[in-house]
């Protein structure tokens, strides 16, 4: 009959074996949750994009494009779109944040942004405009410096610098100098659109 010590040196060796198994199953499972996961997100912000894309659209087909106007948006990878904006008519541009023209003269075009909870605008830079936010409620974080604005404070973003930036329960002013192209001088491109919104 095998003595005490030799049951606890066969149970140390078998805790020792039994434990890098573990790790390292917990590190596969671990490993192929955070993939699913990072599928079913890719899979939920194309879903949302489309949505987003398809709203844009069917609110703008039956309108005058002497009407409303348009905002160039333009990314690192060389894409770019035109973004429609209309007057008095909140537009959801990205999820959990609306835009909407409120004001538009021959200077500056004035545009009123919200975001319910929490936002995420990725890099781009506008070419034709000097963009200026001025923060009315809530926190907007420039991603680039980290710096963050909040009520009171305005951030100046020349034409052509690339910005990105997150913002939380945000409310702001957003002026745009010189003012933006009506969607007649400056249209809706379809095809560059369904282009961006069909990117992961």
């Amino acid at each position: 009959m095998p003595s005490l010590s030799e049951i606890g040196t066969f149970l140390s060796g078998v805790a020792a074996a039994a434990i890098p198994i573990w790790a390292v199953t917990l590190w596969l499972f671990n490993r192929f949750f955070k993939q699913k996961e990072k599928e079913l997100t890719d899979a939920t912000t194309a879903s949302v994009q489309r949505l987003i894309r398809d709203r844009m659209l069917s609110t703008i087909e039956d309108l005058d494009p002497q009407q409303f106007y348009t905002l160039d948006v333009n990314f690192r990878d060389g894409m770019s779109m035109t973004v429609p904006m209309i007057p008095r008519k909140p537009l959801h541009v990205l999820e959990n944040i609306t835009l909407e023209v409120i004001d538009h003269n021959s200077e500056v075009t004035l545009l009123f942004l919200r975001c319910d909870g929490f936002g995420h605008i990725g890099p781009h830079h506008h070419a034709f405009t000097c963009e200026t936010l001025e923060i009315r409620s809530g926190i907007v974080t420039h991603l680039e410096t980290g710096k963050q604005y909040r009520t009171g404070d305005v951030w100046v973003i020349p034409a052509g610098e690339v910005h990105s930036a997150t913002f939380q329960d945000c409310t702001a002013f957003v002026t745009h100098r010189p003012s933006l192209p009506t969607a007649k001088e400056r249209p809706v491109d379809l095809e560059q659109m369904g282009a961006i919104f069909k990117r992961p």
